[in-house]
C-alpha cells in the first residue's frame, strides 16, 4: 500500500506539472487537498487495524468449528464448548476448550483423554491447547436425564439462546448448574437470562441454580 500511495502522488505530481507547462493551469493545490485527504484516509484505517489487532479479533468460524470437530471425533467426549484462542503471531494460536464426558471416568482416562486431544488439535490445525476443561454430565441417574431435557426444552424456547451446555445436577447439594449461550445480536440478553431464571427456578423450586450466560466468542 505504501509503494502504490508513493506511484499515486509521483503520478499525480508529474501530471500537474505537465498540465501548467502546456496550458499554465495551476493544479498543485487542488492534487494536494485530494492527497491530503487520501493519506488521512489511509492512517486513519492503518490505526483502526492496529487497534483492533491489538484489543482482539475474533477468529473466523471456520476455524473455530473444525477445532471442536476435531476434538468431538473422540468416543469419550459428549461435547466441545467455550473454545477460546489466543494469537501471538502469524499462524501462532494457543487457547483453551471445555469438553462434556461421563461422570463415571477416573481421572486417568481424562488426563489421557485431553493429551490425545491436544496433540490431535495441533497435528490438524496447528493450535496449541494448553489447557482442556471438563464438563461432568450425568450419565446414571435417569431421572436426572429427564429433568435435563425438561430444563433444555424451556431454555430453547427462547429463539436467541444458541446453545445450552455444561448442565449437572447435584442431588445430594440440590444445585443445577449449567451455561447457556445467548446470540450477540438479541439486544435483551439479560431480560432473556432473567425469565430463564425464573421459568427453571420455578419447575425446580427444591434446587439452587446456577446458571452461567456464556458468550459465543468464536462461532
Amino acid at each position: 500500500k505504501d509503494a502504490l500511495m508513493d506511484s499515486i502522488i509521483s503520478v499525480s505530481t508529474l501530471i500537474a506539472a505537465i498540465i501548467f507547462i502546456i496550458w499554465r493551469i495551476s493544479l498543485e493545490a487542488w492534487i494536494g487537498t485530494i492527497i491530503s485527504i487520501v493519506i488521512i484516509k489511509a492512517g486513519i484505517e492503518m490505526i483502526k487495524s492496529t487497534i483492533s489487532q491489538i484489543i482482539g479479533e475474533r477468529i473466523e468460524n471456520e476455524v473455530s468449528t473444525s477445532i471442536k470437530k476435531t476434538v468431538s471425533t473422540f468416543d469419550k467426549v459428549y461435547g466441545a464448548y467455550d473454545l477460546i484462542l489466543n494469537n501471538y503471531g502469524p499462524n501462532t494460536y494457543l487457547g483453551s476448550i471445555h469438553i462434556e464426558v461421563a461422570d463415571t471416568m477416573q481421572a486417568s482416562e481424562i488426563d489421557e483423554l485431553t493429551r490425545n486431544i491436544m496433540e490431535k488439535v495441533y497435528n490438524e490445525h496447528g493450535v496449541i491447547l494448553t489447557a482442556i476443561g471438563i464438563y461432568s454430565m450425568n450419565t446414571q441417574d435417569e431421572e436426572v436425564k429427564t429433568i435435563r431435557e425438561e430444563i433444555s426444552k424451556i431454555v430453547h424456547s427462547y429463539k436467541s439462546v444458541l446453545q445450552m451446555h455444561g448442565f449437572y445436577l447435584n442431588k445430594k447439594e440440590k444445585s443445577i448448574s449449567f451455561d447457556i449461550i445467548i446470540d450477540f445480536s438479541d439486544k435483551n440478553k439479560e431480560q432473556v437470562y432473567k425469565e430463564i431464571y425464573e421459568k427453571v427456578s420455578k419447575t425446580y423450586k427444591d434446587y439452587h441454580l446456577n446458571i452461567t450466560m456464556d458468550f459465543d466468542v468464536s462461532d
